[in-house]
């Protein structure tokens, strides 16, 4: 008797459990997908989801036990699949997809060929389509800055929106010939440099922005950098500071083959003082690149070679 209620006892606690066991294939788990980047599309075996909210989480109901395939969306990004598989004792399930932006190609139809193109300010020419026009690729949508350069000629700079793959044609502009026995281009240079440091003595930054090309090529450790960065350096300093006193000495001119570009070293002595006591001073030797835009000579680049001593 007792065996019989024993076996009745084991009959109904595994009966009981597959009921369970049943009923939780049919059920199902509740799987989490965090999804990079968020507000992406998601779809399992097939069928659309839902869509990962601001902080990239989506939670989804009753995924029942199984082999399934995880879909996932986003305008410019590669589309992710991965499969995933729940069993019968998952309550829960967190997954994580991760997806890759879209790389796209950029073609560069220019004159003269042979020239030299940067992007980001990295030479990346993977190669050349039918008509032996350059190729970049593997660029993320977005925008990318352009440097096309010949010698003899004109750089050309840009930034360009790639949301796919894109073809841009550059014509460069022929620089003027250089008389290597012209001293215009030095004096001009040389004037153009007092005023840049007599704007600094008067703190008058609209004067002295007006030096500065829209873009600069490098900006002490920084390349392919706004204006409006150095204009946002020169505030802060002029406002800190109730006298500035700067001085250059030992200036020495170098222009490239097309005369319209030069590279100029100098010794720049500072003395800069405002209130409550406070001074910056010293002496250090600088680099600009001036480049002459709309017949003017604009700096294109800015840094720092040598630091003599400072006090601060």
């Amino acid at each position: 008797m007792k065996k019989v209620v024993a076996a009745v006892v084991i009959g109904a606690a595994l009966f009981v459990v597959l009921i369970a066991l049943v009923g939780w294939y049919f059920w199902g788990a509740k799987v989490t997908i965090k999804t990079e980047p968020s507000e992406a599309k998601v779809a399992i075996d097939g069928k659309e989801v839902g869509t990962s909210n601001t902080f990239g989480i989506l939670t989804v109901s009753h995924i029942r036990a199984g082999e399934h395939i995880l879909s996932v969306k986003h305008d410019r990004y590669d589309d992710l699949e991965q499969p995933f598989k729940t069993g019968l004792t998952d309550f829960s399930k967190n997954l994580n997809a991760k997806l890759n932006l879209t790389k796209y190609k950029l073609t560069v139809v220019v004159s003269p060929p042979e020239s030299t193109i940067l992007v980001d300010n990295g030479v990346t020419i993977a190669g050349r389509d039918a008509s032996g026009n350059p190729i970049v690729e593997s660029l993320a949508p977005g925008d990318h800055s352009v440097v096309v350069s010949h010698d003899g000629y004109r750089d050309w700079k840009q930034n360009v929106t790639v949301n796919g793959d894109t073809k841009i044609q550059v014509t460069l502009s022929s620089a003027p010939a250089y008389d290597p026995t012209s001293s215009d281009a030095d004096s001009e240079i040389r004037s153009t440099l007092e005023g840049w440091a007599q704007s600094t003595r008067n703190r008058d930054v609209d004067s002295h922005m007006r030096y500065y090309s829209d873009t600069l090529d490098y900006y002490y450790n920084r390349t392919l950098v706004p204006s409006s960065k150095v204009r946002e350096d020169r505030v802060r300093a002029f406002a800190k500071f109730s006298y500035l006193s700067v001085q250059l000495t030992n200036m020495n001119v170098q222009l490239d083959s097309t005369g319209q570009r030069a590279t100029v070293t100098f010794d720049k002595t500072f003395d800069f003082r405002g209130d409550n006591n406070s001074f910056y001073n010293g002496s250090v030797q600088d680099q600009l690149t001036l480049t002459k835009l709309g017949g003017a000579w604009l700096i294109t680049g800015e840094k720092e070679l040598k630091i003599y001593y400072v006090n601060k």
